[in-house]
């Protein structure tokens, strides 16, 4: 039995240095590529919109970037016509 909880113990601590724990603070946002992210509740980064998927009444594309978030009084990120995204909002 000690043997047992020895490796049960041995298994979590290796997992916690793995890095398998929360990345995310709950709610942040973030731009993988064309995808919006959003923290989910366990920590980890979720899928919420991809920008790719939605076009201008013109078919020019949207991008992810920072926006204002007001709910937060933060930034988030979201998609925006392309022309109104800043490289450095990515």
């Amino acid at each position: 039995m000690r043997r047992l909880l020895f490796i049960l113990c041995l298994a979590s601590v290796a997992t916690i240095a793995s890095g398998c724990g929360p990345e995310c603070e709950y709610l942040a946002t973030r731009c993988n590529g064309p995808i919006v992210e959003v923290c989910d509740p366990n920590g980890f980064w979720a899928g919420a919109m991809n920008c790719d998927d939605i076009q201008d009444a013109d078919g020019r594309s949207w991008r992810c970037c920072a926006a204002a978030d007001i709910y937060r009084s933060s930034l988030g990120h979201t998609c925006v016509p392309g022309a109104l995204c800043f490289e450095e909002d990515r």
